[in-house]
């Protein structure tokens, strides 16, 4: 065996592998201490692109339910609106049924001039419900603008769902039987068309909440580490890099055996 002062191939060998094992042990820890498979570009150039577009389809589609859940909130202002309109409407039915009967109740006696008050009074709480529905702030009018307005961006492409109640509503003016009982059949046209509607979107916030949780886990199968892997990783290569100095450190001693052929 020859004895070499000016290299020690042995030690050389030894200070590759333990640099080999230090950038492994560094990436490892990465993994850990993040707990994703992709930190960076250099680790999977395609996985990292194609983490980024999986990130940004599960943002969008969250953005789109939370969207159809806001459309959703302001079917059912409007359609509670609406019920209390109904209400209205169907004791302005009943009034103006009284008036009408004037044998009963002839013009000028105290009982129509009564139920002329009553009626214009239900008349005026019809507008303030209509005029004073809002949603998120005074100036987005549910009954009167919302409602022909398109309602969600529910798909991560930006679709929209329209609502069919389009055009608004407006507080009638009931002054006989015949306006309450026609202004009755276009309220519940409405409501149907509201309810309508609001079906649709639950039905997409269902359907984005399984896609969401699909994407996530499609997302987590290219980008998240297998924790049990790079743990074990962290303990194998943390051994062989105690394993790496030690030998080093032998390999260090080996040529010292020259100075004994100057004894």
């Amino acid at each position: 065996m020859s004895y070499s002062l000016n290299t020690n191939a042995a030690s050389a060998n030894i200070v590759a592998n333990i640099a080999i094992s230090q950038t492994k042990m560094h990436k490892a820890m990465e993994q850990a201490s993040s707990g994703l498979r992709v930190v960076n570009a250099a680790d999977d150039a395609a996985g990292m692109a194609l983490h980024g577009s999986l990130e940004g389809q599960i943002k969008a589609v969250q953005a789109a339910t939370r969207n159809a859940q806001d459309g959703v909130s302001i079917l059912q202002t409007a359609d509670g609106a609406l019920a209390e309109i109904t209400q209205l409407i169907q004791r302005a039915y009943q009034v103006a049924l009284s008036l009408e009967n004037t044998s009963a109740n002839p013009s000028g006696s105290d009982g129509a001039v009564a139920a002329q008050a009553e009626l214009d009074s239900l008349n005026d709480a019809m507008s303030f419900i209509a005029d004073n529905t809002y949603w998120g702030d005074q100036t987005n009018d549910v009954l009167a603008t919302a409602l022909g307005a398109d309602l969600a961006a529910s798909s991560i492409n930006g679709n929209l769902v329209t609502n069919t109640a389009s055009g608004g509503y407006s507080a009638p003016t009931i002054a006989d039987s015949s306006d309450a009982y026609t202004e009755l059949s276009t309220i519940a046209t409405l409501r149907a068309q509201i309810g309508g509607t609001q079906a649709e979107l639950e039905g997409i916030i269902a359907s984005n909440t399984v896609a969401i949780a699909n994407l996530q886990a499609s997302d987590s199968r290219v980008a998240d580490a297998d924790m049990p892997s790079v743990i074990s990783d962290v303990v194998r290569l943390g051994i062989l890099g105690q394993a790496g100095n030690a030998m080093l450190a032998q390999a260090n001693q080996a040529n010292q055996s020259v100075l004994r052929l100057l004894q």
